[in-house]
This record gives structure tokens, C-alpha cells and sequence, in this order.
């Protein structure tokens, strides 16, 4: 049993159960594992990035990873994401429940689906959403299939042209993809006061204001609605800040490599103490290479600024 804080209630939970897209499900962590006897993991993200130019990147598991199945690459993915080191902080099991590509609409599908089947123990656990990128479309198929498709990208979209074409042209905005943020979010804002604070927003992939910018006044309005939500949410604190999308810090796919999940987890963790009475040491630094020791005191320095906002 583990135990946070959070606006002067006390939060018991037994495990921490994440919702999110590919960065909190670890997509491309460990791929090079499964071909290390041929190929260094640099070789790897080589062969990706050759194959991505093409679109081809489903080339890749059907060739090279051939011989691992998905479930064996998704379980092991999930075992090196940033959710897995804080379950490992709080000492306590993980059901991640991230998956690639994910919207933050199609991310609340699945926390009401798993809700109403009892997956999510609501007196139990405590659940971490790990919030997405805007740019993004939930649908649900004829077949009550949850799909959600990337609008500046291939990924989810049925094979119809026309359907892509009208959907981007009509949705891709400011003002959907801030709206649609805003409303998963305040969803979020709704479980967590109707169940004693155990939902907590975290910027697992990018903020918001990464890709919307605020191009009128209800955008602003919206985006300052977001900034104050009471979760662990701040425009400098996500995998996509930490790395910018450097060839050097991402696989060939871009996803981000192993280290920048560690120091996410670390900085999930303060965020998580830091309205907690009790302090715990933060046990990870053990496993931080000099640079991502030097990232974590730059941010624990950027914590005691008394002007930036939590």
C-alpha cells in the first residue's frame, strides 16, 4: 500500500493503473534488443528512419522483428516506459493500458470502458492519464471498434482518401484541437473530484500548447482553462520538451529513447511528493547517467522558482 496527498486528501492505492498513447505504452523501447546479435541499436533506428521516408514503417516489424510477435514486443515496451519506474518508486504493480496512437478522446473511451467493467478498482487505484498530442480523431467503427487517426500522418485512417481528405481539411484547427483537449481533460478534472482525487492528468507525450497556438480569444481562453486544472501538468514538463525530437534522443520512429523516459518518471514522481507530507528519496537517481543527473537538478532548481506554475 503506497500513499500521496493531494488538496489535503489522502490517496491510498495498491497499484497505479495508466491510460495514454505510444509514449506511456514505451513503443520502440527494446526493439533493438530483439536483433542485437545483428545490428546495434543505432543500426536500428538507421534501418527506421530509411524505411519511414517511404512510409513503410510497418516494413520494419514484418521484416526484421519478424520473428517476435506483437504481444511479446508491447509487453516488453511496457516494462521500460516512465509509468513502470514510478510503479517501481511507489513500489507497487502496474497495469499500463497505454496504446499506440491513442487520442485523448479515445483515451477517456477506454477509461469508462475499463471502469464499467471493473478493470479500475476506484477504491484502489491510482490512475495516471498520460495526455496526448491535439492533433487527433476518435472514431468508433460500425463493429464498436475504437480507432483514432494522426491528422498530419497515415496512422488510423480507413482506406478512404476523400473521408482523410474532407476530415483535415474540416477538423485539423486551433480550435477542434484545443476543444477536444479542454474536454478530455476536464473529464479527467470530473473522475478525479467524484473519486477522491485518484485521477491525475499527466503531460505524457507533449502540452497542448506544443502544437495549438492561441489564434483567438477562445483558444486562449481554453488553454488558460487547461493550465489551471489541478494535475500534474506544466507547458516544461513532458517527453517531448525533455528531447525536442532530436535524431539523438529519439528511435528511428520517434519515439523517445529509454533515458528521458527515467527523467519524466523522476519528475511524475516530484510532482506526486511534492503535495505529499511525507517525502520519500527519489531512488532512480542510482540509475541516471551525469547528463540526466544535470537535466534533474536544472529542474528541481526551475521547482523552487516560486513563479512557475504546478
Amino acid at each position: 500500500m503506497a500513499i500521496i496527498t493531494r488538496n489535503g486528501k489522502s490517496v491510498l492505492f495498491k497499484r497505479i493503473v495508466v491510460f495514454g498513447c505510444s509514449h506511456a505504452a514505451g513503443l520502440e523501447l527494446g526493439d533493438a534488443m530483439w536483433v542485437a546479435d545483428k545490428y546495434t541499436e543505432d543500426e536500428v533506428d538507421a534501418i527506421k528512419r530509411e524505411l519511414e521516408k517511404d512510409g513503410k514503417n510497418r516494413e520494419f516489424y514484418q521484416t526484421i522483428l519478424k520473428d517476435v510477435t506483437p504481444w511479446e514486443l508491447e509487453k516488453k515496451q511496457k516494462t521500460l516506459s516512465w509509468p513502470n519506474y514510478v510503479a517501481e518508486y511507489y513500489n507497487v504493480p502496474l497495469l499500463n493500458l497505454g496504446k499506440g496512437g491513442a487520442s485523448n478522446e479515445e483515451i477517456m473511451y477506454s477509461i469508462e470502458t475499463t471502469i464499467d467493467r471493473g478493470i479500475v478498482d476506484l477504491d484502489n487505484d491510482l490512475i495516471l492519464i498520460s495526455i496526448t498530442s491535439p492533433n487527433r480523431f476518435f472514431m468508433i467503427s460500425d463493429t464498436c471498434q475504437p480507432q483514432s487517426a494522426i491528422f498530419d500522418n497515415s496512422h488510423g485512417w480507413p482506406d478512404d482518401d476523400a473521408f482523410r481528405e474532407s476530415m483535415c481539411k474540416h477538423l485539423s484547427n486551433p480550435h477542434y484541437s484545443v476543444w477536444q483537449t479542454y474536454s478530455s481533460l476536464r473529464h479527467i478534472d470530473l473522475l478525479s473530484s467524484k473519486y477522491g482525487e485518484r485521477f491525475i492528468g499527466v503531460y505524457g507525450f507533449c502540452n497542448t500548447k506544443h502544437f495549438v497556438p492561441a489564434t483567438s480569444e477562445k483558444t486562449s481562453r481554453l488553454l488558460n482553462a487547461i493550465d489551471a486544472m489541478d494535475f500534474i501538468l506544466d507547458n516544461e514538463l513532458c517527453l517531448l520538451h525533455f528531447n525536442e525530437y532530436s535524431d539523438e534522443a529519439n528511435h528511428g520512429f520517434w519515439h523517445p529513447k529509454i533515458k528521458y523516459h527515467k527523467i519524466l518518471a523522476n519528475e511524475v514522481v516530484q510532482r506526486l511528493e511534492h503535495n505529499t507530507e511525507c517525502q520519500k528519496e527519489i531512488n532512480l537517481a542510482d540509475t541516471l547517467t551525469d547528463e540526466e543527473k544535470l537535466i534533474k537538478r536544472i529542474n528541481e532548481l526551475r521547482r523552487s522558482d516560486p513563479f512557475i506554475y504546478y
